[in-house]
């Protein structure tokens, strides 16, 4: 009887202790590759629930190098209070909490490649910076200090949401093959995703065209232009001074090609071929998704959308997660064959 008792004490006290002993494993280092460039980065392999680091962790965090356009400064911002400035600037905090965390983890990812970018073969035009904002304008970035003059009695509230989201996810990056993904994202897609190739050239494996519905019950979706044939002429020529155009308006454009997403890819104008997202920047278009209507000395645009249209639609991350969608499987959808991992970086790289 006793040594029964004994070793069923044994079994117990093993049971107590293999937890402790599993949570102190090590955890396992890679090397990170970006446009050829190396940057040895540190890898925790089986994050918290929460996702935030250990104190031990946070001290070896360090900064991002921000070069502030509208002041002209560098700012020196802790991983951590990066993203209070790079969620605001994108979404508001009165979205749902888990649109909300799969932004965060798209913008800390996509500045974290810049960052190891700039480490790896540093730009002069940076000035010793990993990227640019611009805080006057709500630009990629803007201080704690900023959030509170316009949230005003608000800022407690949304500060509280803030903590939340980040306690949930942060240091988790998107990684595709062993590399931070290029986590593109914009404001509003047509209803699909674009594929990068088709929008900048390139193949990406997982930036491709995915359905994006909750898009078009958006605010602002399809909005209409409306330019004179002067004002169109003028800024066609300001951008390509060699396009040669007729007296006649209407035969301006023609030989339209689209995307699989059905944005414009390329129109002959003149006796040119130009790139559709060219053609948007140039006319101040809110996205190359266009159809345009010629009459009486007007060109009218008809555009559906907002941005680029490559990677998540920041509006449709938003309908996703009021749908009971999670983060994680918000940035499933949109960036497709990509896998979420807790990334450091060392103070030393």
């Amino acid at each position: 009887m006793k040594i029964k008792f004994l070793l069923l004490s044994i079994l117990f006290f093993l049971l107590l202790i293999l937890p402790c002993v599993a949570a102190a494993a090590p955890k396992t280092e890679s090397e990170i590759s970006q446009s050829d460039n190396s940057s040895s980065l540190e890898i925790d392999s089986s994050p918290t629930d929460s996702g935030k680091p250990s104190q031990e962790s946070e001290e070896k965090l360090s900064c991002f190098r921000i070069l502030d356009e509208s002041s002209g400064k560098i700012l020196e911002v802790s991983d951590r209070e990066f993203y209070y400035g790079a969620i605001v600037t994108e979404m508001p905090p009165t979205w749902s909490e888990e649109a909300l965390k799969a932004q965060a983890v798209a913008a800390y990812t996509y500045y974290s490649r810049l960052r190891a970018q700039q480490e790896a073969k540093p730009s002069e035009s940076l000035k010793g910076a990993h990227f640019t904002a611009n805080t006057e304008n709500w630009l990629v970035y803007v201080t704690r200090e900023q959030m509170e003059s316009r949230f005003g009695k608000q800022s407690e509230e949304y500060f509280e949401i803030l903590d939340r989201i980040i306690d949930e996810v942060y240091g988790q990056t998107l990684q595709y093959q062993g590399e931070l993904a290029l986590s593109v994202y914009h404001a509003i897609s047509s209803g699909n995703t674009e594929a990068c190739s088709e929008v900048w050239g390139g193949d990406i494996d997982y930036l491709i065209p995915v359905s994006s519905p909750g898009d078009i019950f958006a605010e602002g979706y399809e909005t209409v232009k409306e330019l004179s044939s002067d004002q169109v002429k003028n800024a066609l020529q300001q951008r390509w001074p060699q396009v040669q155009l007729n007296d006649d308006p209407k035969t301006w454009f023609s030989n339209w090609t689209f995307t699989a997403s059905g944005s414009v890819h390329t129109v002959d104008c003149g006796d040119i071929t130009l790139d559709g997202e060219d053609l948007r920047i140039a006319f101040g278009l809110r996205s190359s998704h266009f159809e345009t209507f010629y009459q009486d000395g007007i060109f009218q645009f008809t555009v559906q959308g907002y941005g680029h249209g490559v990677g998540m639609s920041q509006t449709g991350a938003a309908y996703m997660a009021e749908q009971g969608s999670t983060y994680q499987e918000i940035l499933n959808w949109y960036y497709p064959g990509t896998t979420l991992q807790s990334v450091y970086y060392s103070s030393d790289s």
